[in-house]
């Protein structure tokens, strides 16, 4: 199939959900489609392209799934129809060579495992889906008694929060960081003693919080005051949600 803007292939996708949409069935066997009806649906048809298609998954009469840039979430009143929807839609996409890297090729549907996973993550975090709470990540490790500035740039650096749930340890971290900085002026530079005792009690505290620190996935909005930060044109930029 002709290589396409992921817009021209949703636009596909629509119009062949739309084919079936009228079947009974919660999902119709794409071999049993009409050639020629394929062929008008693709913005560039081809014998190939249309050969392709029947001999994908099934399509389901109904899929929900939201584009954002190169992202794509799908979605279902059931998991199995999430999954139906993704195997139906991440097909065709590969068809016009838009292939999903399997290290981002993620399920996060609530329920069903009971410990943290390797691969159970969403926006950076570890997602535990005993109870749909995120975990923030660090990858940093206690320094030894001796400690240059590329080591503690690279100890405080793997606290990864990109949404700032631990913003307090982060800043406690950066303060660190700026006297390093105004000491240490070469990567090779041997923090002082006062500097890594700063840097082993701030890895003991992002260890503690970290192992004992979760976030809901989902937040009740509806007892919940929401904070919203506008800059001069009044533009918001920021949400912030108070849980307490």
């Amino acid at each position: 199939m002709l290589e396409a803007c992921s817009y021209d292939i949703t636009g596909e996708i629509s119009q062949l959900v739309r084919l079936v949409s009228m079947n009974s069935k919660e999902s119709v066997n794409a071999n049993i489609l009409n050639d020629d009806l394929v062929y008008k649906i693709l913005l560039f048809p081809t014998e190939e392209g249309v050969n392709y298609i029947k001999d994908g998954p099934p399509i389901p009469k109904k899929v929900m799934f939201e584009k954002f840039v190169d992202d794509l979430f799908f979605g279902g009143d059931t998991a199995e129809e999430a999954r139906s929807s993704k195997e139906f839609v991440t097909h065709f996409f590969k068809g016009h060579g838009l292939i999903t890297d399997p290290l981002k090729d993620l399920t996060t549907c609530h329920g069903g495992r009971e410990e943290l996973h390797d691969d159970g993550h969403l926006l950076g975090y570890t997602l535990a889906l005993d109870k749909d709470q995120l975990v923030c990540m660090f990858s940093g490790y206690m320094p030894a008694e001796q400690c240059d500035k590329r080591r503690a740039c690279a100890i405080l650096s793997s606290l990864y929060d990109p949404m700032g749930l631990l913003l307090e340890v982060d800043m406690a971290g950066r303060l660190i960081w700026r006297d390093i900085c105004a000491t240490c002026k070469e990567w090779s530079s041997i923090l002082t003693v006062e500097l890594i005792d700063r840097l082993k009690l701030w890895v003991r505290q992002v260890e503690e919080v970290v192992a004992n620190t979760r976030t809901q996935r989902f937040v009740e909005l509806a007892e919940k005051g929401i904070i919203v930060s506008t800059d001069a044109s009044n533009d918001a930029w920021g949400v912030d949600i108070r849980c307490t």
